[in-house]
């Protein structure tokens, strides 16, 4: 953190805080200015955003900038030339003067493999990693230099104070080049701002800006721009959080901020990770007045958890809504009604189970024209007419055109199929959106690996009118089966089995599996061999299933051809299952691309892991790469990215982490039985089961407010995600 203790070598005192009479006057000014300011700004004012903070792992960096990161705080960290001769990434021999090695916390007896500032520059000025400087515009990518210096001040004179200032100045003039290049820009930070302690810092590196701290940096800067007292070098207004979240900041909202409101930078709050500080700090913020700059939370965690923790205050493109108290096992799919998302959501209801004696599954549905605005519920929850048993997928497919259309289907219905365990569905149709479900028909799924329908564990879905896939596992026959099957006359009856395939399995899982999902989604394009010759659409489809006593992740990767000619479908490509996280209860969703042959696939589960915390960014034994993995009761994990990624991470044996360059991970949120589905290739949203009180095994990652019922996320898939590799 930038906490004084760490991050200053000198603090001013609380002298520096009282305040002489012209100052109270200008303030009192200012309270009055306060008063009329309007505090509603426009929507792109209101959004919060984020600065990854500690991300010193550089390893990690191609997949921060593709999840939207615009502002990255680094902690260069000075060491002697006899540490950084032991050090792999610094070349050797070692600089006489020492070097700056990236780490929050002390170095001295961590790792060999600390990434440096000259590693920075090298990344930065990669024309492999052009596209990362997208990711701000219009405005400038930021790095802030958070420097710690402990043993010396830098301005005392010694041989060690000027070998720092000399590597400073030696980055600073290393760095011009690409800030000519690239819309580029460093903020000096830690012991690196133009303290009174600092004097000779003033006026040194004058093409760059610096944060400034109430309680630890002159209180003359928060109004003054004096060049004479370097207060013009404090740009960057950076409130830490204290024990009472949001106290800092409502001191600086006492004066209405000061010059920072005015100023070209956004606010920067450093660093909660839990929802419910998070939430306050927002409150504070949002009654104003609102800074045009905009509000960034500096963060440990990963980007996607933070918004959706501030989703509630309508200050990110996310949703984090409480949908159902008291309700379990969520299933959930998209309904396309063009105009806004709908989602359908089916629970177990515990009240009217409570009520009847026995398990009712209800439905409700979810509304919004865009990821970000509030999702209405719809006010009551119906129970379904004729689940399957043991239902356990949802999936559904709009009706677009008479072709796929059937004489009770009118155009602009939904089709939607609930699956359960043991092979059995029911179809519903919904005409219109505020209309209830009804049962269009049902029926069976024909087992093809010989297993009883008893003891069958299948999960199926629905991808291109009128097929439906089914995964089914066995361990009773050690097998793993994927059927592509005909419900156009299933009504009453068996569907028709066009073809299956058998998924290898590794001989260690054999007996052991679990919880399964299946997704497929097709391209939009069809491939054509010319005049005369067939046209065959490519649909692209990914499974995934636990091993839970290993708490292990496996998944796979496959495709169906379906030749539009000969009506014939063949599964192709089944990949070996490989390991691709810890975990339990996953959930995989994916999406075709409308304006590209792309198709997104989302793999979401519980007892994941926190890569990025505030612990571990900062740990010097161990780089965020190089972490092991433990499952982490409720932690919820995405992995998110085209399904060429996954294929790639699968048919490599890779596993998943936020250091993979093909495949973005991360933790979303808290809770158990994570259900995905894709609005569309860049919209994702997720049920699943709150945290109905707070528990130890989740607070590294940032405790959520506790919900005793059903919990809906949903956020932005990044348009950076394809320029990754």
């Amino acid at each position: 953190n930038n906490n004084p203790q760490n991050s200053k070598s000198t603090r001013p005192t609380m002298q520096q805080l009282r305040f002489p009479v012209w100052l109270i006057v200008l303030l009192l000014t200012i309270q009055l200015h306060l008063c009329v300011v309007a505090s509603v700004a426009s929507d792109s004012s209101l959004l919060v955003n984020h600065q990854c903070h500690s991300y010193n792992d550089l390893r990690e960096w191609p997949q921060m900038f593709s999840k939207g990161t615009q502002w990255v705080k680094i902690d260069p960290y000075y060491q002697p030339a006899s540490f950084c001769s032991t050090q792999l990434q610094v070349p050797q021999p070692a600089d006489s003067r020492g070097c700056f090695v990236l780490n929050h916390n002390d170095p001295t007896n961590g790792r060999l493999t600390f990434n440096t500032t000259d590693d920075v520059l090298s990344f930065l000025g990669d024309p492999q990693n052009e596209w990362i400087y997208t990711v701000a515009s219009p405005l400038k990518l930021t790095v802030a230099l958070c420097f710690k210096l402990f043993e010396f001040s830098p301005c005392d004179g010694s041989s060690a104070a000027q070998d720092w200032l000399s590597l400073v100045d030696s980055f600073y003039e290393a760095a011009q080049p690409l800030l000519e290049r690239y819309p580029l820009e460093f903020v000096m930070d830690g012991s690196g701002t133009p303290s009174p302690e600092h004097q000779c810092f003033f006026g040194r590196w004058p093409r760059w800006n610096s944060t400034w701290i109430v309680d630890q940096d002159p209180w003359g800067a928060f109004l003054s721009n004096d060049p004479t007292q370097a207060y013009d070098q404090f740009q960057v207004m950076n409130t830490p959080e204290a024990v009472d979240s949001g106290h800092y900041l409502r001191v600086e909202r006492h004066y209405a901020y000061g010059k920072f409101l005015k100023g070209s930078y956004p606010f920067l709050y450093w660093e909660p990770s839990a929802q419910l500080p998070i939430h306050e700090v927002l409150r504070s913020y949002l009654e104003g007045p609102i800074h045009e700059a905009g509000f960034r939370f500096a963060i440990n965690i990963d980007p996607v958890q933070l918004r959706v923790y501030a989703a509630q205050n309508l200050t990110t493109p996310a949703w984090n809504a409480r949908v159902a108290r008291r309700g379990r096992q969520p299933l959930l799919t998209p309904l396309d009604y063009g105009h806004q998302h709908v989602l359908l959501l089916l629970i177990a209801s515990v009240e009217q189970q409570e009520q009847s004696g026995t398990p009712v599954l209800v439905y409700q549905t979810l509304s919004s024209p865009s990821i970000g605005v509030p999702l209405e519920q719809s006010t009551a929850q119906l129970p379904l007419p004729q689940p399957p048993t043991k239902a356990n997928a949802l999936s559904s497919l709009p009706v677009r055109n008479t072709a796929s259309s059937e004489p009770s289907l009118p155009l602009g219905a939904n089709l939607i199929l609930l699956s359960g365990a043991s092979g059995e569905f029911t179809l519903y149709s919904q005409t219109e959106q505020s209309a209830p479900l009804s049962v269009w028909r049902s029926g069976t799924l024909p087992l093809v690996s010989g297993t009883q329908r008893s003891t069958a564990n299948c999960t199926a879905t629905l991808f291109e009118w009128p097929l439906a896939l089914q995964l089914e596992l066995s361990n009773e026959s050690s097998a793993l089966q994927l059927a592509v099957y005909n419900l156009s006359n299933s009504e009453g009856g068996n569907a028709t089995l066009i073809h299956s395939a058998s998924v290898p399995l590794p001989a260690n899982v054999v007996g052991e599996l679990g919880v399964a999902s299946v997704a497929c989604a097709c391209e939009p394009a069809f491939i054509s061999g010319g005049e005369g010759s067939s046209s065959t659409r490519i649909c692209r489809g990914m499974l995934s299933f636990d091993v839970g006593r290993h708490n292990q992740i496996y998944a796979s990767t496959f495709q169906v051809h379906h030749n539009l000619t000969s009506e014939s479908v063949r599964i192709g490509g089944v990949r070996e299952p490989v390991v691709l996280h810890v975990g339990r209860n996953p959930s995989v969703a994916c999406a075709g691309d409308r304006s590209s042959s792309n198709v997104t696939c989302l793999l979401t589960h519980d007892h994941g892991y926190c890569w990025n915390s505030l612990l571990r960014n900062k740990d010097a034994k161990r780089g965020v790469c190089d972490q092991h993995p433990l499952a982490t009761e409720h932690i919820l994990q995405y992995h998110q990215g085209d399904w060429r990624g996954f294929d790639q991470i699968i048919t490599s044996s890779q596993s998943c982490s936020p250091c993979s360059l093909v495949v973005q991970s991360g933790v979303f949120d808290q809770g158990t039985l994570p259900m995905a589905t894709l609005l569309d290739a860049s919209t994702a949203a997720v049920a699943h089961q709150g945290v109905d009180n707070l528990r130890v095994g989740g607070s590294i990652c940032g405790y959520p407010i506790p919900h005793d019922g059903i919990v809906v996320d949903g956020w932005q898939i990044e348009p950076y995600l394809y320029q990754m590799a």
